[in-house]
């Protein structure tokens, strides 16, 4: 009985799924802002699969990426109250807990950490457009795994466990930079949308006031 009933669930489950993305808003959009908006989340979607292959795993890494994501959500959580200004790129703390998964671990885990963080936000705030949350958490992935792609490529004697004296300072110099980068691939990403959607925009207006 149950190798009968199996079958209609799937299709009842794929049915639901298909009727939710073509409930999509993204499907309005106009082209190409609609074909960036869903390419970027599709790259981001390889790119997770193709770094899961290339991953050794350690049980002692996903008990500090759990660690990092419960961070993360505390600070999301102490900052849910605040509204996010549309047509801006806004700054809060959860960049942080990002930075710190993308340098500590492989980059795997830089690249999925914005899958929790994601539906954490979509369950804790309802009223948001699926597909901008999707596409907004494809570019922090994109952004933190090129991040730490770049930080672990750097030789062990700057990118090891933190010393004393000059080691520290190239290490911090490290880390600041790849998070420099971070925010630079996290921001032209955004940018492109956001011109696509309004050709008049300026960048100076969206990044260059305090």
């Amino acid at each position: 009985m149950i190798a009968i009933r199996l079958p209609g669930r799937a299709a009842g489950v794929a049915s639901n799924l298909l009727s939710s993305l073509r409930s999509w808003q993204a499907w309005d959009l106009p082209e190409p802002l609609r074909g960036y908006v869903l390419a970027v989340p599709v790259l981001y979607a390889g790119l997770l699969v193709f770094a899961a292959t290339s991953t050794t795993w350690y049980t002692r890494d996903a008990l500090v990426f759990l660690a990092l994501l419960a961070c993360g959500i505390a600070a999301t959580e102490a900052n849910r109250s605040v509204r996010e200004p549309q047509g801006t790129l806004a700054r809060d703390l959860q960049g942080v807990w990002y930075l710190a998964i993308a340098i500590t671990l492989p980059p795997w885990y830089a690249l999925a950490a914005p899958i929790p963080f994601a539906v954490h936000k979509l369950w804790r705030t309802r009223r948001m457009l699926v597909y901008r949350r999707i596409f907004s958490h494809g570019v922090i992935g994109l952004a933190y795994g090129l991040a730490s792609l770049a930080f672990h490529t750097l030789p062990a004697s700057v990118t090891g466990t933190p010393g004393t004296g000059r080691h520290a300072l190239y290490w911090v110099l490290a880390a600041s930079v790849c998070g420099l980068m971070a925010m630079a691939v996290n921001d032209g990403l955004i940018l492109v949308a956001i011109r696509l959607s309004d050709p008049d925009a300026r960048v100076h207006d969206l990044m260059g006031t305090r």
